[in-house]
């Protein structure tokens, strides 16, 4: 890292290269592809090209394109990122030339969105490099430095939490910190009122917490650790590296306000949302190396792990499979003790960047049943009304404290998500309201096929408490399976008395 920010100083004219889909780029050796296999319900397939999640797949595509661009000067690549610089435009662009030649020969292809070319200046891993020479990235702060005044007593706790977490790091921070303190004591007698006092005190601890020795340079050698958290409007991540002399050092903050759609969200989903755009905003530094991801939701450790993915509700099922081309650990850690993260969610900046992308996935149920049918149905059921608040608003710890109509609900809690009128259990299942559970196992019982084949065909499709015992009970009662019954029909008829007769041949009896 050092050795590659001496090389660009001196430099005038920069342009960064990213590769599209790095690794999908890479042919998997033939006799590696079958490890690489995974079924579904098409059958089963396997990878041609590397796929994201494979430990050895960094290592493996840094080693290639650094014997792509052997010997070329000014060239330099980290991982997918190529930068190309010069200490003049005619250099520049002979460099330029010959990486992109280099590249064509090699069959790679470019994201021509993400490549910028021509540039007197270059942000990389945190640094900000230019003719001027090498600078920290000041966009690392804007998270602090941006943050609005708190509004409430809850945004207030959270901002002593942040500069009470780096209190070491500032000079006087008990005369500093005082007016705001006092805010603090007094909202007890007379509710929240910020004062000028107290608003001083802000910007001065703003000020302390940017120029003081907080924010650290990236090294890539470093452990590494992304803490997300998320409160009801706004989501705050925190990027820091641990010292040789063991201490924590931030790198980065970050912070934005949730969309209309996104206050809608479980708490669940507000969380996890708070770990993949956290991770995805810094992938230039965690890409290709291992790092801690921790959360103060505790689900979270199970449902983005790998195993998690098929137990998790629909959003979030798609989230992990994003974070699938990272390599990381996850790690729980109290909101009290994530002090950092969490004033960053209280405190948010306005929106000013693409959210996390979220596609509307709500497909036809079956062809026999509308998707405008059962999006009214639901929205009318009083059971799925609850049900959507309760996702919305966060489930309590204790069973005891659900509405009875919910505790079926309970055991599943982390797996149910919400999409309109919709909620849904994992990735596919959609939970049908009331009224249209009935209907529902007439339809997929209109063949005939039998509790069983009934109950798969159901239990791909949909979930609602006691399904399996309803679909007993409707099929028991099918008129046309109990006249076809095979084993009705076959079984030996009951035994009868048969009459003594009077005289010989009186009763002939034949059997075929």
């Amino acid at each position: 890292m050092d050795e590659l920010l001496s090389e660009l100083r001196g430099a005038y004219v920069f342009s960064t290269i990213d590769l599209a889909s790095a690794y999908h780029q890479l042919l998997l050796h033939e006799n590696s592809r079958d490890l690489m296999a995974f079924i579904t319900h098409k059958g089963l397939f396997r990878y041609c090209r590397v796929p994201y999640g494979l430990a050895s797949a960094p290592s493996a595509f840094q080693k290639m394109m650094e014997t792509v661009l052997k010997g070329l000067p000014g060239v330099h690549n980290y991982l997918d990122d190529v930068i190309v610089a010069g200490s003049s435009l005619q250099e520049h662009d002979r460099r330029l030339r010959a990486v992109l030649q280099r590249l064509t020969d090699a069959g790679l292809t470019l994201n021509m969105q993400k490549c910028t070319f021509r540039q007197s200046s270059l942000r990389f891993l945190g640094h900000i490099i230019s003719k001027d020479g090498i600078l920290p990235d000041p966009d690392h702060s804007a998270a602090v430095r941006d943050a609005p005044p708190p509004h409430d007593l809850p945004s207030l706790h959270s901002f002593l939490g942040l500069i009470s977490w780096y209190s070491k790091f500032l000079p006087n921070f008990a005369t500093v910190v005082e007016p705001m303190r006092a805010v603090l004591r007094d909202t007890v007698d007379s509710g929240f009122i910020w004062t000028e006092g107290a608003d001083q005190s802000f910007k001065e601890l703003k000020e302390l917490l940017l120029n003081s020795p907080v924010l650290a340079l990236f090294d890539p050698s470093l452990p590494t650790i992304v803490t997300t958290d998320a409160s009801d409007y706004g989501l705050g991540d925190v990027l820091t590296q641990i010292h040789p002399d063991n201490t924590e050092r931030t790198v980065a903050f970050a912070s934005r306000t949730l969309t209309s759609t996104e206050r809608k969200y479980s708490t669940v989903e507000k969380e996890a949302l708070a770990c993949v755009w956290a991770v995805e905003k810094w992938r230039s530094y965690l890409w290709g190396r291992r790092f801690t991801l921790r959360t103060d939701h505790q689900a979270l450790t199970t449902l983005l792990a790998t195993k998690g993915i098929g137990r998790a509700g629909m959003r979030v099922a798609r989230w992990s499979a994003r974070l699938l081309c990272f390599t990381y650990d996850l790690e729980y850690r109290p909101g009290s003790q994530n002090q950092a993260a969490d004033c960053l969610s209280w405190l948010p900046l306005p929106m000013d960047s693409t959210p996390v992308d979220e596609p509307d996935m709500v497909a036809s149920i079956v062809s026999a049943l509308s998707v405008t049918e059962f999006t009214s149905a639901s929205s009318q059921c009083h059971e799925l009304t609850l049900l959507r608040g309760q996702i919305e608003k966060g489930w309590p710890k204790c069973k005891k404290d659900v509405d009875p109509v919910l505790i079926p609900y309970f055991h599943i809690r982390n797996e149910l998500s919400a999409s309109q009128d919709l909620v849904m259990r994992g990735e596919h299942r959609y939970i049908v309201p009331v009224a249209l559970r009935a209907t529902v196992i007439h339809r997929a019982h209109e063949t005939h096929q039998g509790v069983v084949r009934t109950k798969q065909r159901l239990r791909d499709l949909y979930w609602w408490p006691q399904m399996d015992k309803m679909v007993q009970s409707v099929i028991s009662s099918c008129m046309t399976c109990q006249m076809n019954d095979k084993s009705a029909q076959t079984a030996p008829a009951p035994l009868q008395p048969i009459e003594l007769p009077n005289r010989p041949w009186e009763k002939v009896a034949l059997d075929i």
